[in-house]
């Protein structure tokens, strides 16, 4: 029996839904095999009997945006919460973006910010609207970036003294395998200091709070953003 389905979106993966094992990857092709068939079950990438969830989303990769996962309906309680936590810098990372950046929750708050100009999550978990934007700006967040000997905790520089800079991750070219041991290091012919335009444009629409011990705006912001090291 045939049944109408939201059309799968031109990327790689699409969700699926596995009930008690939360979300996973699905093939577009067999994605668009099960809804043709109108059962919408299918296998995904790692194997596991799924029913696929285009309203959740397609993807460019097989790893599903931790956020997707989070806002699922089956997801424990907390999960949202976590996700928050992990954009949460602590030690010698989170007094560095304080120093430089004057606010170094500047993405869970912009999170934040999201959350709450969103519709409360109902029977079908957050839109996918919503968890696009929520993937994308923890997709920008600023990571500082040392030099490798400070890194490894070899150079000679007074505590708290070495040289840093702050780039986005997402913006900034980093090197591939051809690279061999230093792999995914940061090319420094295209590292992006953050905040990037991409966080300054979502806060200047959504004006999430800054920091409580940081005296700036979100003109700041905007006024740093997209700069090349």
């Amino acid at each position: 029996m045939a049944t109408s389905s939201a059309p799968t979106k031109v990327a790689p993966f699409v969700a699926g839904i596995a009930p008690g094992a939360g979300m996973h990857a699905v093939p577009r092709d067999y994605a668009q095999r099960a809804l043709a068939e109108g059962a919408g079950e299918s296998g995904g990438l790692c194997g596991r009997r799924v029913l696929v969830a285009p309203r959740v989303g397609a993807f460019d990769r097989a790893t599903l945006p931790a956020w997707a996962v989070a806002a699922n309906p089956e997801a424990r309680s907390g999960a949202i919460e976590r996700e928050l936590d992990a954009l949460t810098p602590t030690g010698t990372n989170r007094d560095v973006l304080e120093q430089l950046l004057g606010d170094a929750l500047v993405v869970r708050h912009l999170c934040e910010a999201i959350l709450a100009a969103a519709r409360q999550p109902g029977a079908d978990g957050l839109d996918h609207a919503v968890i696009e934007l929520l993937a994308h700006a923890s997709a920008h967040a600023p990571v500082p970036l040392w030099p490798h000997d400070c890194a490894a905790g070899e150079c000679h520089h007074p505590a708290g003294a070495c040289p840093c800079v702050v780039a986005c991750a997402a913006c900034s070219l980093r090197a591939g395998s051809w690279a061999g041991d230093q792999e995914g290091t940061y090319r420094p012919e295209c590292t992006i200091t953050a905040p990037c335009q991409v966080l300054a444009t979502m806060a200047a629409h959504l004006n999430p709070p800054v920091d409580q011990d940081h005296d700036g705006d979100q003109g700041e912001l905007a006024a740093t953003a997209g700069q090349v090291r």
